[in-house]
C-alpha cells in the first residue's frame, strides 16, 4: 500500500528492530492520525520513504528519513498478513 502524508506528525510509531534483518515494521498507530485515516496498520513493513528504498538501512536512518522528508512525503508499506483464531472457523 501506498500512503502520503501532508504537514504535522504521521501518527506511527516504529516498532524497534529485534536484530538485525533490516526490516522495519510500524509499532504504533495513533487514533485520528494521518497513518491511520489512510489504512496504516500496526506491524507493516516500511518499504520505501520518498522515493528511497529502505532495506537494510538502521531502525535510525529510517526514523531520520521519516522526519526530515519533504512533505508530502509517499511511504510504502506492506501490510502485516491476517491471522485468525480458531474461534473464527
Amino acid at each position: 500500500m501506498v500512503a502520503t502524508f501532508g504537514a504535522g506528525s504521521c501518527g506511527m510509531g516504529l516498532a524497534l528492530p529485534l536484530n538485525r534483518s533490516g526490516v522495519t515494521k510500524i509499532g504504533t498507530d495513533d487514533d485520528g492520525s494521518q497513518a491511520m485515516e489512510q489504512g496504516v496498520q500496526s506491524g507493516s513493513v516500511i518499504l520505501e520513504v520518498a522515493g528511497i528504498s529502505i532495506q537494510l538501512r538502521e531502525y535510525a536512518a529510517v526514523k531520520q528519513l521519516l522526519i526530515g522528508a519533504e512533505r508530502p512525503m509517499t511511504v510504502v508499506l506492506a501490510r502485516p498478513a491476517y491471522t485468525y483464531c480458531e474461534s473464527e472457523r
